[in-house]
């Protein structure tokens, strides 16, 4: 899976998962550069929505979002 950032920021993820599959802490330290793109590898039988949560500026989770 390949997580793309339009924004001027770093994005960390605090949770990010397909299904119920979620990756784990040490494949969430892989930041999302800038402008840029980062790929995450998951197990085949991983399958169904996309759902994350990043770390805020604050250090805060932020709500789940979710896509097909």
């Amino acid at each position: 899976m390949t997580a793309t950032n339009p924004t001027p920021y770093w994005l960390t993820f605090s949770r990010l998962a397909v299904g119920n599959v979620a990756l784990d802490k040490p494949a969430l330290r892989l930041m999302v550069p800038p402008f840029g793109k980062q790929s995450y590898t998951l197990p085949a039988t991983a399958s169904g929505k996309v759902s994350w949560q990043l770390i805020d500026e604050d250090g805060w989770d932020t709500p789940v979002a979710q896509q097909d």
